[in-house]
């Protein structure tokens, strides 16, 4: 984990990622790379879209990244070891709120219906 960088649009490439066709979010100057979080901590692997352990759905309205098909873990920043983890979502945990330098609101409020089937 680091800093924001000022250019939320156009970011460095370390915190360069988008939230792919295939329901992942893919690391953008190499997207053969997914986040991953199928050993229990955030890593980078091959892109399998297939979405389980690759599977994530922005929330606009808690700002939460949510993991896995059920939706009930989110992504979590442990600011003290600098890491990201995977917790049960909470609602008023502010370490768990995301914001993205670019969003496409119509397609994350349309989420269903858009992009790959949801397996």
């Amino acid at each position: 984990m680091y800093y924001c960088t000022q250019n939320k649009v156009h970011p460095s490439g370390h915190q360069h990622y988008f939230l792919g066709h295939n329901r992942d979010i893919e690391f953008y100057s190499d997207s053969a790379y997914c986040i991953d979080i199928g050993s229990g901590k955030i890593e980078l692997h091959a892109c399998h879209h297939k979405q389980s352990n690759q599977y994530f759905r922005y929330d606009l309205d808690s700002q939460h990244i949510k993991a896995g098909v059920r939706e009930d873990r989110c992504l979590e920043a442990d600011e003290g070891n600098n890491k990201v983890h995977v917790k049960t979502c909470d609602i008023n945990e502010k370490k768990q709120k995301w914001t993205w330098g670019k969003i496409n609101e119509e397609n994350l409020r349309n989420w269903k219906n858009v992009g790959a089937k949801i397996f």
